[in-house]
């Protein structure tokens, strides 16, 4: 089922109960001071959606959030001039995602460190970390350093895999990596697989990377 035109996605979603199988996607544009109020609250009334596994998060010349797993999908398209990266993490850190085992980020550049400190704690199960393009990696990174939260607790125990895409116009300094890997792998959480993708051939030295890591791989899509 596709919705378009549909300012208030929150409204909506607050008030339908999806059967399984289906896929709702819903589609508007809005002023960007509203962007907020339209993204979705709470999946309480898509009981059988309640168990999604997939989170991808859109953040280029609009805000998509999509949501998936073995019963449907449900995805939120919002046309706006600037996507603010803040909104869509405020949004997802009010639901539950302590089952979600993947996560999708594509372009933009993440909020707070704080807002994206918080939402990667609440998924415990995630496997596989996806950063397509976007800017100021080292956040991403840093919240997944183990004592990087006053907790101490380990963010994502069970991540797996992480890919990032480097942006042509941000210089990536890998140590940061390392140090992040290294750490992970001292409390017993090492990562199976790092892959790192770039369009310009990177000048990147890996191989301290691969004393943290069961696996590094290197993609060049385009030289």
């Amino acid at each position: 089922m596709s919705i378009n035109d549909c300012g208030m996605s929150s409204a909506l979603l607050d008030h339908l109960l999806i059967p399984v199988g289906v896929e709702l996607e819903t589609r508007g544009d809005l002023v960007d001071s509203l962007v907020g109020e339209a993204l979705p609250r709470s999946l309480d009334n898509l009981k059988n959606l309640s168990n999604f596994t997939t989170v991808q998060i859109y953040l280029r010349r609009s805000l998509s959030m999509k949501f998936s797993g073995p019963n449907g999908r449900v995805s939120t398209t919002l046309g706006t001039s600037q996507p603010d990266p803040t909104d869509a993490f405020e949004a997802l850190a009010q639901l539950d995602t302590s089952k979600t085992e993947r996560l999708e980020i594509h372009y933009g550049c993440p909020p707070s460190w704080d807002l994206l400190n918080q939402t990667l704690l609440s998924m415990v199960e995630l496997r596989t970390l996806q950063l397509g393009g976007c800017g100021d990696l080292y956040i991403f990174i840093d919240a997944l350093q183990p004592g990087a939260s006053s907790s101490e607790v380990v963010s994502c125990p069970n991540l797996e895999k992480l890919t990032l895409s480097l942006r042509s116009d941000e210089e990536f300094d890998i140590m940061g990596l390392v140090e992040m890997a290294a750490a992970r792998a001292s409390r017993g959480k090492k990562l199976r697989t790092i892959k790192i993708i770039d369009d310009w051939g990177a000048d990147l030295d890996v191989s301290e990377l691969k004393k943290y890591v069961w696996k590094v791989e290197r993609e060049v899509r385009y030289q």
